[in-house]
């Protein structure tokens, strides 16, 4: 926790509502040099804000430049958000530090005269490193906001199982849900979260309804007819 990002929050964001809540809880997890590694969910239970209301108050909080985001690109691919330039964190030393963050230089050296300058954790190429991929970012097969949200909720719950969704699992998902239908989608979507499923399957109390319903109309066809005295 930084304390200097909460005062620069405070003392320098423009944001409002939501925006400056899910801001400040941002902060609340940033280091000295603005950098909070967090989840969406996370950010929700603290802020009793919606997924819905989350994303809008990042994109609005990028708008004004008052943060920065790469999904997935933190411990455990979960995200990576940096406090924005507008904000100015603490005194000048730790300005000097998130410069030198940036360029890749070690900020201990600045101003040492013609000491030789290293850079700080240079970067390696990895060997099967994999490429980035978001999963919200597809097309949906319906576009109403409670299927927007079950979505998030899968995608989330797949990284904190620390089974994110592959490109090739999720066009396959998005494919069976249009055959399946909106409404049976998400309670399929919320099935598998509230259970802990990896992966999704059919509600299983819908098709029991569904199965229940010829059975009744089974008994009633074979009530006997009311006898009739003559």
């Amino acid at each position: 926790m930084s304390n200097a990002a909460i005062n620069a929050v405070f003392a320098d964001s423009i944001s409002k509502g939501v925006a400056r809540l899910v801001l400040l809880s941002i902060a609340d997890r940033a280091d000295e040099r603005g950098k909070a590694f967090c989840g969406v969910g996370d950010i929700c239970r603290r802020t009793n804000a919606s997924r819905g209301q989350v994303f809008a108050a990042i994109n609005s909080l990028k708008q004004l430049g008052e943060l920065t985001s790469e999904s997935f690109a933190g411990p455990n691919r979960c995200n990576v958000y940096r406090l924005g330039d507008r904000l100015k964190i603490g005194p000048s030393e730790i300005q000097t530090v998130r410069k030198s963050d940036s360029e890749g230089l070690d900020s201990r050296l600045k101003g040492s005269g013609n000491q030789t300058q290293t850079p700080i954790n240079p970067k390696e190429p990895q060997r099967g490193a994999r490429t980035s991929f978001d999963p919200r970012s597809l097309t949906l097969p319906f576009s109403s906001e409670s299927f927007r949200t079950a979505w998030d909720d899968w995608i989330q719950h797949r990284i904190e199982l620390r089974k994110p969704v592959t490109a090739t699992a999720a066009a396959k998902q998005l494919k069976q849900f249009e055959q399946m239908g909106e409404a049976a989608s998400i309670a399929s979507i919320e099935t598998s979260v509230r259970n802990g499923w990896r992966g999704i399957f059919p509600d299983k109390a819908g098709q029991s309804a569904m199965k229940a319903a010829p059975e009744r109309r089974d008994i009633v066809s074979h009530k006997t007819p009311p006898r009739v005295v003559t």
